[in-house]
């Protein structure tokens, strides 16, 4: 059996006062890795990190896409403010 190419993803939620928690996960597609964050979100379970956890529950939203960055840091957040 081939092994399926796995992608990069980008994950972000949402906060009060346009926080953003941003971080990027391998997956084989992307119906795969939204239907696990939704599965999370929708749980209101912690997503532990590398470098911090996020708690779901307190998030406003979140959203998948596909990430292009050439040698991305996989599982790490960075926080932002919305634009």
């Amino acid at each position: 059996m081939a092994e399926q190419d796995t992608k990069h993803y980008s994950v972000r939620f949402y906060f009060n006062g346009g926080l953003v928690a941003e971080y990027v996960v391998e997956g084989t597609s992307l119906d795969s890795v939204n239907t696990e964050i939704s599965q999370m979100y929708l749980a209101g379970k912690e997503d532990a990190l590398q470098n911090g956890i996020i708690s779901t529950s307190k998030a406003n939203g979140y959203d998948v896409v596909e990430n292009a960055s050439i040698d991305p840091k996989l599982d790490t957040i960075v926080w932002h403010m919305a634009q």
